[in-house]
């Protein structure tokens, strides 16, 4: 089988035992979890040139589509098989584009791969990422490859039209349920302060009913002053009224009066 004829910019290097290695041409596209915030006028495809132009990073769990640097024919008697090569594999990119080119195709080969590893894969345009072995067929075929993909030289944009959202990939299912952990944590903060405020609240009220209650056991005098005090800081103005005749045998009254306004209360202090 002649391969100079069926692979342009060929080079004898290349044969690997029974396979040719093809390189990571100029026209690339990746997706990305973040698609979204990208400006809506920026390119699909990315164009690979010289250094340091030439790099595609596809990270765990997205898609991407590679053309060849390379024009492949495949004859009429003739079949092939295209693969990844190993070394990317073991990163964990994945081939999901098939694994056969028909007889009769004519054009530049598109891998659509998958980056189920757990770090991102590097590729430089000329990389020699691809293998392509031919076969040979017992006949010519009496059908042969004539589609739209015929003569491709770059990736059609009907191809990336349910590929610019988001993908959902394991990667951000566990990015989100990182933030959800982030959330529950902030949340359970926030009640252990609330809780240990609340508490806090309710030790001041419980001792400040005890330290009350001991002042009206054994010092009510005490206690009586203190209240004085806290009436008058208020703006009122404590004042005993006169007994009459007929309260002799009673106890005294207090009342408080405000600065501005009437008596508000009437208050009759206990005896000592």
């Amino acid at each position: 089988m002649n391969l100079p004829y069926l692979i342009d910019k060929f080079d004898k290097d290349r044969i690997d035992c029974a396979s040719y290695r093809l390189c990571v041409g100029e026209h690339v596209f990746t997706t990305s979890d973040q698609f979204d915030n990208c400006p809506p006028n920026s390119p699909l495809v990315s164009t690979l040139s010289k250094p340091p132009n030439n790099i595609l990073r596809i990270r765990p769990g997205q898609f991407a589509f590679l053309m060849t640097e390379e024009t492949v024919k495949v004859p009429k008697d003739a079949i092939a098989l295209i693969s990844m090569r190993a070394g990317y594999k073991f990163k964990g990119l994945i081939n999901v584009s098939g694994f056969h080119v028909d007889p009769g195709w004519d054009g530049k080969l598109l891998f659509s791969v998958y980056n189920a590893g757990p770090s991102e894969v590097i590729l430089e345009r000329g990389d020699a990422a691809f293998l392509i072995v031919y076969a040979d067929l017992d006949r010519k075929s009496n059908k042969v490859y004539d589609g739209k993909s015929q003569n491709q030289t770059t990736i059609k944009s009907s191809l990336l039209q349910n590929m610019t959202q988001q993908v959902f990939s394991p990667l951000m299912l566990q990015r989100r349920v990182e933030d959800f952990e982030k959330k529950v944590n902030d949340v359970h903060s926030s009640l252990v302060v609330t809780k240990a405020i609340v508490w806090a609240v309710n030790a001041t009220v419980v001792l400040f009913i005890a330290v009350a209650a001991l002042f009206s056991t054994f010092a009510p005098n005490t206690l009586g002053v203190i209240l004085g005090k806290i009436i008058e800081n208020g703006g009122y103005e404590l004042k005993q009224k006169a007994s009459s005749s007929s309260e002799t045998d009673s106890a005294p009254s207090v009342k408080i009066f405000s600065n501005n306004v009437k008596p508000i209360q009437s208050a009759t202090p206990r005896e000592n």
